[in-house]
């Protein structure tokens, strides 16, 4: 693996890595910008499960959270017609209205180096 995972593990858990590129929460602040359905003034919480497998449990599990929900369902099989990687990272956080929210990532190349936020599922 990558430093650069190592260093957005540190961001979020508190290590000492110095700091290269956008952090999880940047990501998040700048897609949300761009999408006004989404509104996070800040975060109270943040947890990230690395490199999670894309297998059909992890995905029956991700999709009772996303049903959970007020948004539409997460398309197994369009997500995967459009991205070959098989591993997702999957944060939960909870904003500064006490609202949670679940986040995919994904990356095509190495393990966070240019990670890309896929959606925004907000939880009931």
């Amino acid at each position: 693996m990558s430093n650069r995972f190592f260093q957005y593990i540190s961001k979020i858990f508190g290590g000492s890595y110095a700091k290269s590129g956008p952090t999880f929460e940047e990501l998040l602040q700048k897609i949300i910008l761009q999408d006004k359905t989404h509104f996070i003034t800040g975060f109270k919480s943040f947890q990230a499960d690395f490199n999670v497998e894309f297998n059909d449990f992890n995905y029956a599990h991700l999709q009772a959270l996303i049903e959970k929900g007020q948004t539409d369902h997460f398309n197994k099989a369009e997500f995967i017609s459009e991205h070959t990687l098989e591993t997702l990272t999957v944060a939960r956080l909870k904003a500064q209205d006490n609202k949670e929210y679940i986040a995919l990532f994904y990356d095509p190349v190495d393990f966070f180096s240019n990670p890309e936020v896929l959606k925004i599922y907000k939880i009931a």
